[in-house]
């Protein structure tokens, strides 16, 4: 009898084992493949270039023609972490994984068709709910392998924090100590440049202040800075941040009262800055929707919108130079974008107590990689003189006066090839 109920008593220990050995497998396995009505979701905006190639795709095709557009068109690039937004992502048509996948995700939202992401480190790929069933959706012309056979995959609807490039809009008044100064706004790259950045002094109540916006319509975000109306000097800082922890400044004087040359004082409501930024090429298609949707979000366009897509045309601008110097120079190897580019263009008064203002291009940075080439280093100088005398040619287009940012000596040494990279290179080679 004892032998019995010792024999049951093991055979139930043992079947609650089993039991909870099964449990524990059923909960995990839940976890690795989720519920496919939880987990396809429609993205929460749509980018308005996105939006448009869905649109575009649509007047002679459909949803199929859609599906297949990312794998017809997209080139991988090799870059770490999300920071190119959507409709950079088109501008260029090539990118990382995980900002191809974000454009192909706001791509399938529009035409109403939920996904997500699988994710594993830096790889990324679109899965979607088309017809009730799981697929995968390439984004790429190379892509030949379905995440849906692999397994450890992490399926998710955001991309991870410690993927993103974040940039930082930071003021500085006067001689403030290294690392001083305020914090006006922080965020993912990707999402800070999607829309138009304006900047411009405010009288608020007897106090000069810098305000700035970011973005359109419901994305629109606002900041208003200190008080600088007792400032001598006015910097404004943009921070670019990597997802290994390296970051780069690029800074901006917006007025300096020691200064000589350049603006001088606040004035509210008459010094105003458009600033365009992105890590990707400007096309004419680019332009035209940026345009666009200013036109539409604010109706008659005012300065700062304006300035915006001056600062736009200007980055179009140095792109078709860059790519005519080595078109007509026959260099090897390729250039590429994948550094942040800053490009301003503003309406400042210059001289406290004048009236009247001075229109100005900053190219505040626009760096390229060269790649493939043997004299990437002289490519480069010739690059940076090419966006100089771009920058001057549009300004005096634009305005019909004669730029004074460029030196004489490079219209001395330029005048006969303007556009030719061989005498640059010459020249940088006997400097």
């Amino acid at each position: 009898m004892d032998q019995r109920v010792r024999v049951n008593a093991v055979i139930l220990v043992l079947l609650i084992i089993l039991s909870s050995i099964a449990l524990f497998l059923s909960s995990t396995d839940s976890s690795d493949t989720p519920d496919p009505e939880v987990d396809f979701t429609l993205s929460d905006a749509v980018d308005p270039h996105v939006r448009a190639l869905a649109d575009a795709i649509r007047v002679n095709g459909d949803v199929a023609d859609v599906l297949a557009w990312p794998s017809e068109r997209l080139i991988p690039q090799d870059y770490e972490g999300a920071m190119r937004s959507p409709g950079a992502v088109m501008a260029g048509q090539m990118a990382n994984d995980l900002d191809r996948c974000r454009m192909v995700r706001e791509l399938l939202t529009a035409v109403d068709i939920p996904s997500r992401y699988a994710l594993d480190g830096e790889s990324c790929w679109i899965e979607a709910k088309v017809d009730g069933a799981a697929v995968w959706i390439p984004t790429s012309r190379f892509d030949d392998e379905s995440s849906l056979e692999m397994d450890g995959l992490t399926r998710a609807l955001e991309f991870p924090s410690d993927r993103l490039h974040t940039l930082a809009f930071v003021e500085v008044l006067d001689s403030a100590t290294e690392g001083a100064g305020n914090m006006l706004l922080e965020g993912p790259m990707a999402d800070l440049c999607r829309g138009p950045t304006v900047a411009a002094y405010v009288d608020d109540g007897g106090a000069e202040r810098l305000s700035m916006r970011f973005g359109l319509g419901d994305d629109q975000i606002n900041v208003v800075g200190e008080d600088v109306s007792t400032a001598s000097r006015h910097d404004l800082i943009i921070r670019h941040t990597r997802p290994d922890g390296t970051s780069t400044e690029h800074r901006r004087t917006l007025f300096d009262a020691t200064a000589s040359v350049g603006n001088q004082a606040p004035d509210a409501d008459a010094d105003i800055y458009g600033i365009w930024m992105g890590t990707h090429v400007v096309g004419e298609p680019y332009l035209d929707v940026e345009h666009d949707r200013l036109e539409g979000e604010v109706g008659e366009m005012n300065a700062g919108s304006s300035l915006y897509l001056r600062a736009a045309e200007l980055a179009l601008q140095t792109d078709r130079s860059a790519d005519r110097l080595y078109e007509e120079n026959e260099l090897s190897g390729a250039f590429v974008y994948d550094e942040l580019r800053i490009v301003i263009a503003a309406l400042e008064t210059r001289t406290a107590g004048v009236d009247g203002q001075t229109p100005s291009f900053d190219i505040l940075a626009n760096p390229r990689s060269v790649i493939g080439a043997d004299d990437a280093p002289s490519i480069q100088v010739a690059f940076g003189w090419s966006d100089a005398l771009t920058e001057a040619a549009l300004f005096q287009q634009i305005t019909g006066v004669p730029a004074l940012t460029t030196p004489s000596v490079f219209e001395a040494l330029f005048r006969q090839d303007p556009a030719g990279v061989s005498s640059r290179m010459a020249a940088m080679d006997s400097a």
